[in-house]
């Protein structure tokens, strides 16, 4: 199958068209490096407690989940027990709800980055004196900061 033809319409296609709200032609460009992805043998359950994870965070329309999977086509292919779940519970001791749906509406891709980058860019936010809600308000309007390195977080700030 080339990069221009329709997906097969597997179990990940119909859940990304019924459930998402995406058509053959969003799939086929969100994915067209990513085929594997729907081809994956039984994604469905998964790609539900994907989607129950994006609607407690507050992401509960059609087109707020749309533009997620957009953003980032592997967001509902990742892990919700061992991935996500523990990624939104360490953004959640100091990002409010709201402003965690914020961040993954931005960029969903943060996700794909390691716990440890985020550790580090939260630890040099804090140590700036960034803190409480203007921390959770920054990440919100600038996801950005949780994947740069250090230096350029403290570069941003001078």
């Amino acid at each position: 199958m080339g990069p221009s033809t329709t997906p097969d319409r597997g179990v990940a296609t119909e859940f990304l068209i019924n459930k998402c709200g995406l058509t053959d032609a969003e799939i086929t460009k969100a994915f067209r490096h990513r085929n594997g992805c729907l081809r994956a043998r039984s994604p469905s359950q998964n790609m539900e407690e994907v989607l129950e994870l994006l609607k407690g965070c507050g992401l509960t329309t059609p087109a707020q989940i749309r533009g997620v999977v957009l953003r980032n086509p592997r967001f509902l292919f990742l892990s919700a027990e061992r991935y996500l779940k523990p990624k939104l519970r360490f953004l959640g001791t100091f990002m409010k709800k709201e402003d965690i749906a914020k961040l993954i509406l931005i960029e969903a891709n943060i996700f794909n980055s390691s716990d440890s980058k985020h550790k580090s860019a939260i630890s040099v936010l804090q140590n700036l004196g960034i803190e409480g809600e203007a921390l959770s308000e920054l990440l919100a309007r600038l996801p950005r900061l949780l994947t740069v390195s250090e230096e350029k977080v403290i570069e941003s700030f001078k």
